[in-house]
This record gives structure tokens, C-alpha cells and sequence, in this order.
């Protein structure tokens, strides 16, 4: 914990960049382990008034990616960055533009931290 935590305040400039970016609303993804670690933040800002929801990676991909657009703040969370729907859903077109993507890993040395607009450091 204290290291992740020194770790935000090396990201502050990047945190700054995430709350910056114009946003309709956030959607934050993951799958299994990252997918759960979702719940705190969205609970946090929905009860903020931001609008703010999750949803499964796979089922974002296959189902449901037409809700995003450019006005929009999606959050991948991948301890990897290498989960192949996770890649795949920054790296192909959204059918209503591509949304401000922050790519939350372990790491900066993976697909999805080099495709998204912000990459966050858990490790």
C-alpha cells in the first residue's frame, strides 16, 4: 500500500491529465481480479454525482462498445496489459469515436499502457 501510494504521487501530472479530459461519463473494465477492483472507484465517484459504471471487458468488446464515444473516459484495468480483449477493444475503432483511455497495469512496458492516451503505474 505504501508503495502504491508513493507511486500516485509520482503520477500526479498524469492524475491531472485524467481529470482534465472532458468527459459525458466514466466507464471503467477489467476482467476477473481487475474487473473487481472496479468497484471502489465507481462507488466513489457515483456517489460524487459523476457518472460513473463498469462493465466486463469481453462483454464491453462484443456487446456494448457503442455507448462510448469521444465524450467519454473509459478505464481499462489489466494487471498485464496484455489481455487480448483488453488490447483489442483500445486498439480497434469504436463505431461512436474513441473515447480518453486510461490504461491501469502493472507496468508501462505493455500493449494496453502504449495504446491508451494515459497509462497509470500499479507496480
Amino acid at each position: 500500500m505504501r508503495r502504491a501510494s508513493a507511486g500516485l504521487g509520482e503520477q500526479a501530472a498524469l492524475l491531472e491529465r485524467v481529470a482534465a479530459a472532458p468527459r459525458r461519463s466514466v466507464l471503467f473494465t477489467g476482467m476477473g481480479a481487475s474487473y473487481a477492483a472496479c468497484y471502489a472507484p465507481v462507488t466513489v465517484l457515483a456517489g460524487l454525482g459523476v457518472r460513473a459504471s463498469m462493465v466486463d471487458t469481453a462483454e464491453l468488446l462484443h456487446f456494448r462498445r457503442r455507448q462510448l464515444g469521444p465524450d467519454d473516459l473509459l478505464v481499462v484495468v489489466s494487471q498485464s496489459g496484455r489481455s487480448a480483449e483488453a488490447v483489442r477493444l483500445v486498439d480497434s475503432p469504436a463505431p461512436g469515436g474513441r473515447p480518453v483511455v486510461v490504461a491501469v497495469t502493472n507496468g508501462d512496458d505493455n500493449p494496453l499502457a502504449s495504446s491508451a492516451d494515459v497509462s497509470m503505474d500499479t507496480s
